[in-house]
């Protein structure tokens, strides 16, 4: 994340905000009065837990859109969200674990993952851990589960 400050009119001070995230780069530009409200970089776990004071705060109230407040929650949303992919990452779950709890999340019985995997006997070695996923295997998972790639292609 960048970060610029320019200073447009005495006592107010345009803050600049860059995010880039693996889809999109977003750039978020606001005026606001030097006060103890300028919304800054979360750094230790005290800011971490006043902004998320502060984003349960603006989500109980009815926001206009493209309001000062609006902006402010999706600010601080995407701050808090950028804090805890640092400070508390989610692993990846299991292979085998992603495509069971999948079938199960879907209604989809064991038998429509065999015609997924090709035989019946590879659906049960794979989920038994005795058979790896192959490429085409892990294509097709991912194309008709939407299970992500980057789940199914990691060592289990």
């Amino acid at each position: 994340m960048r970060k610029g400050l320019s200073q447009r009119r005495k006592g107010a001070v345009e803050l600049i905000l860059f995010f880039k995230t693996a889809k999109c780069e977003y750039v978020y530009c606001a005026d606001f009065q030097c006060s103890n409200s300028m919304l800054k970089p979360i750094k230790n776990k005290k800011q971490y837990e006043d902004a998320l004071a502060r984003i349960y705060t603006l989500m109980q109230k009815e926001l206009k859109e493209d309001s000062k407040q609006a902006d402010e929650l999706e600010i601080l949303s995407i701050l808090v969200k950028e804090y805890e992919n640092v400070h508390y990452p989610v692993p990846n779950p299991n292979p085998i674990e992603a495509i069971k709890f999948r079938i199960d999340q879907m209604g989809i019985s064991e038998s429509k993952l065999g015609d997924i995997l090709g035989f019946r006997s590879r659906k049960s070695e794979i989920l038994s851990g005795k058979r790896k996923l192959s490429l085409p295997m892990i294509r097709k998972l991912h194309d008709q589960l939407s299970i992500p790639a980057k789940v199914l292609i990691q060592q289990y």
